[in-house]
């Protein structure tokens, strides 16, 4: 029996993207799953393919990703990346690209993007950076690393679309308090669950993997109870058992 055995939690999911629900339910938790996302295919799909023979022809120095789901994209496309290091945003992204055969030479020391382009080595503007996004992804990694000195492309590798959300009685059970807690995985998820659980529980605790998605939920009025020390899955294991263990008595 753990700290969270029985504890009843909300983590977003999407059709692919399981593992997080996983490894909380394996605790012992009882999860609600909810599809709060869509990930879509790219929008622009020429520009994909301009890009992927791009960088399989040695154009670019770097290729960042900042998100698991623009590696398939590329993957399906190219399997070398003509001699480009990668820079990946966290633990579970740079095990994507492990299983897609790529060798990952930088990782965000926090998992989040802001810390991203500080550990990528400052380029000139010879060094071409193709960073492979979603269309909903903050400009953010982009004009840092315009900053420290690389000529940037961006190409939108996949969409974020919204999904269902909850059904109506995981949206009351939020309200009358029947959840422990709720995982917040990215700002668009923080995004979509104020839109759609807009009248939570006062005791509802509120765990976010990482500081972006902690600002994010602040700016949508959604007091974060705590935020993952890592942006992995232990890492949010671990917040959710810090919030919830205390108060196993009280409900």
């Amino acid at each position: 029996m753990t700290a969270l055995s029985g504890r009843r939690i909300l983590v977003p999911v999407t059709t692919a993207r399981q593992d997080l629900a996983d490894r909380i339910e394996a605790t012992g938790a009882l999860v609600d799953r909810v599809e709060f996302l869509r990930i879509e295919a790219s929008a622009d799909v020429d520009a994909l393919d301009r890009a992927a023979a791009d960088l399989a022809s040695g154009r670019y120095a770097w290729v960042v990703f900042t998100s698991r789901n623009a590696i398939g994209p590329l993957r399906e496309r190219v399997a070398s990346l003509g001699g480009a290091s990668i820079a990946a945003v966290g633990p579970s992204t740079a095990a994507a690209c492990a299983a897609a055969g790529w060798k990952v030479d930088v990782v965000s020391p926090s998992g989040t993007v802001a810390d991203l382009p500080d550990a990528i080595p400052h380029g000139s503007p010879a060094d071409r950076v193709l960073v492979a996004i979603g269309q909903r992804a903050a400009p953010t990694i982009a004009s840092e690393l315009a900053v420290r000195g690389f000529t940037v492309e961006k190409v939108e590798a996949y969409r974020t679309e919204d999904g269902p959300g909850p059904n109506a009685a995981t949206v009351a059970a939020i309200a009358d308090g029947d959840i422990d807690a709720v995982v917040l995985t990215s700002a668009s998820a923080a995004e979509r669950f104020a839109t759609t659980c807009p009248r939570p529980a006062a005791d509802l605790a509120v765990v976010s993997i990482g500081p972006s998605t902690t600002a994010r939920a602040s700016d949508l009025g959604i007091a974060v109870s705590v935020t993952a020390d890592t942006a992995t899955y232990d890492g949010v294991v671990g917040a959710l058992t810090t919030c919830l263990a205390p108060h196993r008595e009280d409900r």
